[in-house]
């Protein structure tokens, strides 16, 4: 019974993320305790307190364009867009459009960047981001730059992320 509410509420999560959660129906029904801690880690993945939104979602997609070329970009574009950012913002995001995104958050795409291929230059990308949007911003950041990372590692290493799809930015 309470795996059958909880599939209803992935089937209702995935017309509002559009697209499919099998990978966690996959661990709800091998494991009711894992699904509850990947759900419970879901709201760090999520956590913006102070960042500006349009930062906070080219940080987002800039972490999973690292990760995963299919739908867990799809759903973090999906959310950028339902959020109300630019489809021009995420277009150019997802292009690495330099230009069409500004410096500041062209900056971000780069500290992004830096932070997941562990490079050199992340720490003074890092000051700079910090005098655009102050240091308290940066926990937001960091918190879905780790957290957004995670769902392509274990779509992964359960079967699910096996092959790459055209991401569409739908306005």
């Amino acid at each position: 019974m309470i795996t059958a509410f909880l599939e209803r509420r992935l089937d209702r999560q995935e017309e509002q993320l559009g697209e499919s959660l099998d990978w966690m129906r996959h661990i709800l029904r091998r494991s009711r305790a894992a699904f509850r801690k990947v759900v419970r880690f879901m709201p760090m993945a999520d956590h913006r307190a102070i960042a500006p939104r349009d930062v906070w979602h080219v940080a987002r997609i800039a972490a999973i364009r690292h990760e995963d070329c299919g739908p867990c970009l799809q759903i973090i574009v999906n959310e950028a867009l339902h959020d109300g950012v630019a489809p021009a913002i995420v277009h150019a995001a997802l292009s690495n459009d330099a230009d069409a995104l500004g410096p500041r958050l062209d900056l971000t795409r780069r500290f992004v960047m830096a932070v997941v291929a562990h490079a050199d230059e992340a720490e003074d990308l890092r000051r700079q981001l910090v005098a655009e949007i102050r240091d308290d911003a940066m926990v937001d950041l960091a918190l879905t730059i780790a957290g957004v990372r995670v769902y392509p590692t274990i779509k992964r290493a359960l079967g699910y992320a096996t092959s790459c799809k055209l991401v569409e930015i739908h306005t």
